[in-house]
């Protein structure tokens, strides 16, 4: 394996696949690295970027060039280095008892879902708009709400309540989660009853995924999220990026914005 790059991307937030597919795709002589704990097959199409499954144990700085250590013992280098680690969930907590089997977002889906029968702990525009992303995912999703009325929009009510696979619970308050063998099993109704339920989608409050990235490479705010100048670089080293949810700065444009960052030096 070679072990110098033009570009090392560590992380695989959504933002950070889309950048480099926008730039191997924008340019065939940056070479970049793209190092992921999880597998990227969609990645390898492009014959400029190397993808590095594994995890970052130590990365330094020195003349100018990031190094990177991997778990598995690769050490490569790079002149550009960009973060695209997202964000961190805390866990879902009952009776000081962490919940197992909750999600934060609609890209988690479980992995017998069409058999399964999950809920919706929440009643806000943010945690429906999930809602209405997974509902077909699911055998049957649960909107358990105290109350007797959504909280979203008047579009976004009429999306769920079209939707099969949902069913409304107004009045309806969860006093218990069920768990057996470190599964979730079902939920424990105000009213006595049990709702067989596997998986739980809510929101819980969320961190900078940033913990292993040093000090001197990154400033961080109280909530671990990496803080960037109005280009998206470390204010504290060059040629140092973030994008998406583990920075201050996540906006829509900062794909195209941190593309013309990176292609300014090749």
């Amino acid at each position: 394996m070679n072990n110098r790059f033009d570009l090392i991307v560590i992380g695989d937030s959504k933002d950070g696949r889309s950048l480099i597919k926008t730039l191997a795709t924008t340019s065939s002589q940056i070479k970049i690295a793209f190092i992921s704990e999880a597998f990227q097959n969609n990645i390898r199409d492009h014959l400029n970027v190397e993808y590095l499954q594994g995890k970052v144990t130590f990365i330094d700085y020195y003349r100018m060039l990031f190094g990177c250590y991997l778990d598995n013992g690769d050490r490569i280098y790079g002149t550009h280095l960009i973060f695209a680690t997202g964000e961190v969930y805390e866990p879902f907590m009952s009776d000081n008892k962490i919940v197992p089997n909750v999600y934060n977002t609609a890209t988690q889906i479980h992995e017998k879902s069409k058999d399964t029968q999950a809920a919706i702990v929440g009643n806000d525009e943010e945690i429906l708009k999930i809602a209405l992303k997974v509902a077909n995912k699911y055998k049957h999703l649960y909107i358990c709400i105290e109350g007797i009325q959504l909280n979203c929009s008047k579009a976004l009510q009429e999306k769920l309540k079209s939707i099969p696979s949902v069913v409304i619970l107004p009045n309806t308050r969860i006093k218990d989660f069920l768990t057996e063998d470190g599964e979730l099993k079902a939920l424990k109704l105000d009213n006595y009853s049990a709702l067989t339920c596997s998986v739980i989608y809510t929101k819980t409050k969320a961190n900078g995924n940033t913990a292993y990235i040093p000090q001197n490479l990154f400033a961080r705010d109280s909530q671990g999220y990496l803080i960037t100048n109005k280009n998206l670089e470390s204010t504290l080293v060059p040629k140092c990026f973030a994008i998406g949810s583990c920075t201050q700065k996540c906006t829509k444009n900062m794909i195209n914005l941190l593309k013309a960052e990176i292609l300014k030096d090749f």
